[in-house]
């Protein structure tokens, strides 16, 4: 048997926002504007996409940290 709870509110309004990814103070879009599809684990079904960091992305990330 198994079970899934359905998504809190903030969670579902959270997922619907246009994607970012936060570096230093600020969310930002990837560079190259590519996206990623995250999956429920429990369902398998698509949950939400994110974007996919290029290398220029992480750097930013390392010298804003």
């Amino acid at each position: 048997m198994s079970a899934t709870a359905p998504l809190l509110p903030a969670v579902e309004s959270f997922l619907k926002r246009a994607p970012r990814m936060l570096i230093g103070a600020d969310w930002v879009e990837a560079t190259d504007g590519a996206l990623m599809t995250l999956s429920n684990p429990a369902t398998g079904e698509p949950l939400c996409q994110v974007p996919s960091a290029t290398p220029a992305d992480v750097e930013r990330a390392v010298l804003a940290a």
